[in-house]
């Protein structure tokens, strides 16, 4: 995959994270989760992946002050960078776990007490974060055919 096209489309993803382009309801998905998980099943190797995933994640934070939120969404994407090709199902599917997981181990890493009342809302978040890996992973998927495409 060429690692410049998908650090356009993580960094974009990371813009419209901090934008309020895509509230709905009251609820933003968490695009760079979603981008990150399917862009871990397209990586060659860690390496690669580590850099698709360093830039979005400096983008993500916003001032001087220590935050956790993008560690916890880095450090999630490099999880399921093994766990995408290592699942047993479907590659999209995998991608789909590892997000389900992803925006759960969130929540309860960042804010356990707002899993307790708020369900209505998590499944919202989770619905989304479902629909945006899909599209990005047939994204990448695409990009994927037309590069190799183009070099034959």
């Amino acid at each position: 995959m060429r690692v410049p096209a998908v650090i356009v489309i993580l960094l974009l993803a990371a813009f419209f994270q901090n934008s309020p382009a895509f509230f709905v309801l009251g609820v933003k998905p968490d695009l760079v989760l979603a981008a990150f998980i399917a862009a871990a099943f397209y990586a060659p190797n860690f390496l690669n992946y580590l850099l698709m995933i360093f830039l979005p994640v400096v983008f993500l934070k916003s001032g001087f002050v220590w935050q956790w939120e993008p560690v916890i969404v880095a450090v999630s994407g490099m999880l399921a960078f093994y766990l995408t090709k290592r699942l047993p199902w479907h590659p999209l599917v995998n991608v789909l776990v590892c997000v389900t997981a992803a925006t759960v181990l969130f929540y309860v890493f960042f804010d356990n007490l707002f899993l307790v009342g708020n369900w209505a809302i998590l499944g919202l978040e989770l619905a989304y974060n479902l629909i945006f890996a899909a599209l990005f992973f047939y994204t990448f998927q695409v990009c994927l055919k037309t590069n190799s495409m183009l070099r034959t």
